[in-house]
């Protein structure tokens, strides 16, 4: 089936009081809003009518039912927009929210993926269409995309960020997956054209729409896991990322729309008005993200699932490309700094390619006292000790926290480091210095890694 219209635009909106002015923007701002078809998952609380949208300009042309659920159909000066109805309890989150957004492209051209709280540049279809045509000699399959600069909804268009951004690594989260963070590019900036990009935003995205079809939103990622995924996923396919070099829409970064994890609750699910609490859905999330980023690495390649990898290239590919690790979780310095990937990465050796990983860890440590300590201790240490040996100071306690200790408390605190890979810890030691030879043995010693599920032996 195709569509008469030339772009297909998915949002998923979540209770989100910025939806109509989004729209209401995203027409306006069209060169020809009559190429434009937008399909919204609206999520919302039973005072969220159509009447908002009615009493905004925008005409009802209909309401159907589609496989089980109602789909609004409006008209807002030129555009198309289907709304699918969903109260917002039957949330599965962010990537399930795109994915049944998706189920109704309809063969456009283009694809657009947004947020429900943006605003435009004059002519950001014509724009977006431009730009992705003038990489077309440099991949055969790119897609804009990346986090677009900030602005505030009370005050647009004054104290909009008026320069484009690229994504960079700022670490992995709790539960492994990568966190990005955004750079501004410089206001004198030398950019006269999109960058190659390593990632990808879940927030924008334009495209070719076969990428629909092609790369079909998992809708078993809750929020965070999606991006690094969805990457992945499309890197493998055969697909190029670049970040555009001017603004071509703006972003809500403080949007006070209500959010889906602190609305599915464990309470809930308890009383029955939830399957599955936000804590279920993103464990589910990061271990299906493990299974795909970490397991494919050594369980051989993909087996053809629709929501897995592709075959055009490899995951390993992608890791080199994007200057990371899934399985080592560690960064390469490239990839930390406003630059275009470098292709002769992947040319590199392994051992080479591990030994200039940087890989940053938290630990929560916690030092307490077994047995009561009938002689002096004149100091403790935490001592780290790496693969190859090498010993370092994490803490030298100090009188107070071996008083605390004496007196039966805890003594705690968190640790951070970056270290390349080879000198990861492979054990925590204490270091008793006293007189007695066995003091050391009164202690003990544990720690638990916060931003990671890395983990490490423990010895006291």
């Amino acid at each position: 089936m195709h569509s008469p219209h030339r772009i297909f635009v998915q949002i998923p909106s979540y209770r989100d009081p910025q939806l109509v002015a989004t729209l209401i923007d995203l027409a306006r701002q069209a060169s020809c809003p009559t190429d434009v078809r937008v399909v919204v998952c609206w999520q919302h609380d039973c005072d969220e009518t159509i009447a908002r949208f009615t009493e905004n300009g925008f005409n009802v042309a209909g309401t159907a039912l589609v496989e089980g659920r109602h789909v609004h159909f409006l008209q807002f000066e030129g555009i198309e927009i289907e709304l699918i109805d969903v109260p917002y309890l039957e949330t599965r989150g962010a990537g399930w929210a795109r994915s049944v957004a998706q189920e109704r492209y309809r063969g456009e051209l283009y694809n657009l993926q947004i947020d429900a709280h943006h605003r435009f540049v004059q002519g950001w279809d014509i724009q977006m269409v431009e730009l992705l045509e003038s990489v077309r000699d440099r991949s055969p399959r790119p897609l804009l995309t990346g986090y677009p600069p900030a602005f505030c909804p009370a005050s647009y268009p004054r104290g909009r960020q008026e320069n484009a951004s690229v994504m960079l690594v700022d670490g992995f989260t709790a539960m492994g997956v990568v966190r990005f963070k955004a750079v501004m590019l410089p206001g004198n900036s030398q950019f006269v054209s999109p960058l190659k990009a390593r990632f990808m935003s879940g927030g924008f995205v334009f495209s070719d729409g076969k990428f629909v079809e092609e790369v079909r939103q998992d809708p078993n990622h809750f929020f965070f896991t999606e991006e690094i995924v969805m990457a992945a996923r499309a890197y493998t396919r055969g697909y190029d990322f670049f970040h555009p070099h001017v603004p071509l829409l703006w972003h809500d970064y403080k949007s006070p729309a209500p959010e889906v994890w602190e609305d599915l609750t464990e309470e809930l699910k308890k009383s029955g008005d939830i399957c599955a609490s936000a804590d279920d859905l993103a464990h589910a999330s990061s271990e299906r993200a493990r299974r795909l980023l970490e397991d494919v690495l050594s369980e051989g390649p993909p087996t053809g699932e629709r929501y897995g990898l592709g075959v055009e290239r490899s995951l390993r590919q992608y890791e080199r490309f994007a200057g990371l690790s899934f399985l080592i979780r560690g960064v390469h310095p490239s990839a930390t700094v406003l630059s275009e990937p470098d292709d002769s990465y992947e040319h590199l050796s392994d051992i080479d390619w591990e030994r200039d990983l940087i890989c940053r860890r938290v630990l929560q440590i916690k030092v307490t006292l077994d047995a009561p300590v009938k002689i002096a201790v004149d100091s403790v240490d935490v001592v780290m000790r790496c693969k190859a040996g090498q010993e370092s100071v994490v803490r030298h306690l100090s009188q107070l926290e071996l008083s605390a200790l004496t007196e039966g408390l805890m003594v705690e605190f968190v640790h951070v480091f970056a270290v390349p890979h080879g000198g990861l810890p492979a054990a925590l030691l204490l270091r008793a210095q006293t007189s007695h030879v066995d003091a050391g043995e009164y202690f003990s010693i544990s720690a638990i890694e916060r931003p990671s599920d890395w983990k490490m032996p423990c010895s006291g």
